[in-house]
């Protein structure tokens, strides 16, 4: 927490580049995601892997951003953006597992949700703004969700529901005269016990009204480990979006 401190106070004071006139982007993305990874909760609880022992294979989601860019030195662009990350399975158990405290037997139905849904609210500064920017900052990611496991006659549940401060970096290479571009953008924490890691890599085109069309590949890792419950969890997979530069 310390280091993430002194890097926001690193980002008030290297706050050069600014936008040079205000500026409202709005965008919406559709995600393919694929779900894998492994949940666990209760002392002596069964590490539950979803693909083998829950056979999910994936799902899509919506992903809906607005940023604000401004002139003003010194104070920070906001982004806030919404991500729809939730997946649910109805089946049959192909062993027995324990899940917080209840026993699920083999070949009984069952129903499981994985929900990473979350809200991402991020302060950033404009370090490059020409062919090249660079955007670093820090944001602040909501939970409010987790997972459940259940059957006719028992429910368990591992919460996912906290703020986590994270690292923020975003980049965008602007290919002269065409409208087309190649970024990246990053969101990174090491905080209370929790490893997140959220990346993504992408290929756009902007026309000059500012509507634009954007393909990339993004990837989530989520990581909690406790006495109590652990689970380590990889969403990944393409997406195609369109939004709107004023």
């Amino acid at each position: 927490m310390k280091k993430l401190l002194l890097a926001s106070s690193l980002l008030a004071i290297s706050g050069l580049a600014q936008a040079d006139a205000l500026g409202l982007t709005i965008g919406v993305n559709a995600w393919q995601q694929s779900f894998d990874g492994s949940v666990r909760s209760g002392n002596l609880g069964s590490s539950i892997d979803l693909e083998d022992d829950l056979n999910y294979d994936g799902d899509t989601g919506t992903n809906v951003y607005v940023s604000f860019e401004h002139p003003i030195p010194l104070i920070p662009n906001f982004r806030i953006e919404n991500t729809e990350l939730k997946v649910e399975e109805n089946n049959t158990l192909i062993r027995d597992v324990d899940f917080d405290g209840g026993s699920y037997v083999t070949a009984t139905p069952f129903e499981a949700t994985v929900d990473l849904s979350h809200t991402d609210l991020t302060a950033y500064y404009e370090v490059l703004d020409n062919w090249v920017s660079l955007d670093i900052g820090v944001t602040a990611r909501f939970f409010q969700e987790g997972i459940e496991l259940s059957n006719l006659r028992q429910a368990g549940t591992i919460e996912i529901d906290y703020t986590l401060p994270m690292l923020y970096a975003a980049v965008k290479f602007e290919l002269p005269l065409s409208g087309l571009y190649v970024g990246g953008k990053a969101n990174a924490s090491n905080y209370d016990k929790r490893d997140v890691l959220d990346y993504s890599v992408n290929l756009g085109y902007e026309t000059d009204l500012g509507l634009g069309l954007e393909l990339g590949y993004r990837s989530l890792s989520v990581e909690e480990s406790s006495r109590q419950e652990d689970y380590d969890i990889t969403v990944d997979g393409a997406y195609a979006g369109v939004f709107f530069h004023f």
